[in-house]
């Protein structure tokens, strides 16, 4: 039998578990009502993880989306200004003067 981390697929390492699970013959509906509830217990796990990823994957594509939209009117500032090169003291100047603005407009840290 492999060990867990060498099967294939997220669903077989999930089943791993009920590898070994016994069905006697005296007791066998009983014991199959039980395996099918292990069973379907793994299943509705694997739909949730398959859920879980899908949201986070559609989250992930809103934030972009909402970044690049972000982004454009500096894009646009920078292909009518180009690239300015600017001193360290410079940029730190513009940064302080921007920390102030903020300040002053009363927009949180």
């Amino acid at each position: 039998m492999p060990e867990r981390h060498e099967l294939p697929g997220e669903v077989l390492v999930d089943l791993y578990d009920i590898h070994a699970f016994v069905l006697m013959h005296e007791d066998f509906e009983a014991g199959f009502e039980r395996l099918l509830t292990q069973i379907r217990r793994v299943e509705a796990d694997v739909l949730k993880k398959r859920q879980g990823a899908a949201q986070a994957e559609r989250q992930y594509e809103l934030k972009s989306a909402a970044v690049e939209q972000a982004e454009q009117p500096i894009r646009r500032i920078k292909e009518g200004v180009g690239d300015i090169a600017l001193e360290p003291s410079q940029r730190q100047e513009r940064a302080e003067r921007s920390k102030a603005k903020h300040i002053a407009l009363g927009a949180p840290d």
